[in-house]
């Protein structure tokens, strides 16, 4: 039984479906029956999907944590190869992508993650006695130097990969909508909210059991009774599944600064019911007070779901820098970031030149050339 005022699961979806899945906050949860059951050794055989590599670094650090802990990548960086080779062998390519320079839209939440991410790893060395457990998710980092280290591992093996401008993100988006990606493997509900066509979430590589979020299955037909509040879903057939998912997002939390006072997941609901995906309509019902500041910051969260900065690749050559929705350049948009000269993009892509993160430089990187054959 559950109790007084706990949220129910979506019919058809145990309860566990809610853990292990981070990003828009409970997004699982309301696209509920619109997300199905599958196993990606059945659905994706003969395909290729794309690996957000940061959630295998996260696992295979957690699992090796002694190794992390001394910066000794090689078990991290094994276990990386070794499953990525199993998966072909299961008759799936993988095309990897790391993450790049930290997102300027993000800078509040990766500091806040930072900090959480310090306390939990001085907790973690000063109970620890070398027995090897894992660390905690909090207290995991993945450092260039691991990601470093998984590129030439990746190369030496003939991988596909790609070094994002900024988060993953909306470099896995580009590869699915672009459709040189037929799915993408992921922990991180954002991507459903960046429209890529089959999002595989809490994907089980032993039993091959995840949940798929197929973006044209997910709007629900609208109830023949005009008169009661509708559903994520629902909405989403009204308004348009996109407009939607991005205003719903800004809205209930998600990375961006966008946080509005006393706004969550269900008053969200309550007003996309009342005014759609206006968000000018939305602020002034929400914070009649400072209307101007926080119509801004919705603005550029909806932004940075339609337009993150990525690399336009064409067959498996990254040839330009460009905005994910428009095709420019993110010109003077300093939330979405700075795209590079044209005749860098394939080195940056390819992890050639270092992202410029944290005030550092890029700088060339010397590596040894691509084999051919996995």
């Amino acid at each position: 039984a559950t109790r007084a005022g706990a949220a129910r699961p979506p019919s058809g979806l145990p309860r566990n479906s809610f853990r292990g899945v981070m990003g828009v906050k409970d997004l699982i949860k309301h696209l509920g029956g619109g997300l199905q059951e599958r196993n990606i050794y059945v659905d994706c055989r003969g395909q290729t999907v794309a690996i957000d590599g940061h959630v295998w670094l996260h696992e295979f650090a957690r699992r090796h944590a002694v190794a992390w802990g001394d910066e000794d990548w090689v078990p991290i960086v094994d276990e990386v190869t070794q499953r990525a080779a199993r998966m072909l062998r299961a008759g799936i390519t993988t095309v990897f992508v790391f993450d790049g320079a930290s997102a300027p839209a993000k800078e509040g939440t990766d500091g806040a993650r930072a900090k959480r991410r310090a306390v939990a790893l001085e907790e973690f060395f000063r109970n620890q006695d070398g027995d090897g457990s894992e660390v905690p998710h909090a207290a995991v980092t993945v450092t260039w130097d691991l990601v470093s280290a998984s590129i030439d591992a990746l190369r030496a093996k003939g991988f596909t990969y790609y070094v994002a401008p900024y988060e993953g993100d909306g470099q896995l988006a580009h590869l699915s909508l672009q459709g040189i990606v037929d799915a993408v493997f992921t922990v991180d509900t954002d991507l459903v909210v960046l429209g890529c066509k089959r999002t595989y979430l809490k994907v089980n590589y032993y039993t091959g059991s995840a949940l798929l979020a197929d973006q044209d299955k997910l709007p629900l037909p609208l109830p023949h009774d005009k008169g009661g509040a509708l559903n994520l879903r629902q909405l989403m057939t009204k308004h348009g599944a996109l407009a939607v998912l991005r205003t719903y997002a800004v809205l209930a939390g998600c990375d961006y600064d966008t946080k509005l006072r006393g706004v969550g997941p269900a008053r969200a609901l309550t007003l996309m019911n009342a005014h759609a995906t206006n968000l000018e309509a939305i602020v002034k019902a929400a914070c009649p007070d400072s209307p101007s500041e926080w119509l801004d910051k919705l603005r550029k969260g909806v932004e940075c779901f339609v337009n993150p900065v990525v690399y336009h690749v064409s067959g498996k050559m990254a040839n330009k820098q460009r905005c994910l929705g428009s095709g420019r350049s993110s010109g003077n948009n300093a939330h979405l970031g700075s795209c590079c000269p044209d005749l860098q993009a394939s080195a940056r892509a390819l992890g050639l030149i270092t992202p410029s993160s944290g005030g550092r430089e890029p700088v060339r990187v010397e590596r040894q050339p691509v084999q051919t054959v996995a």
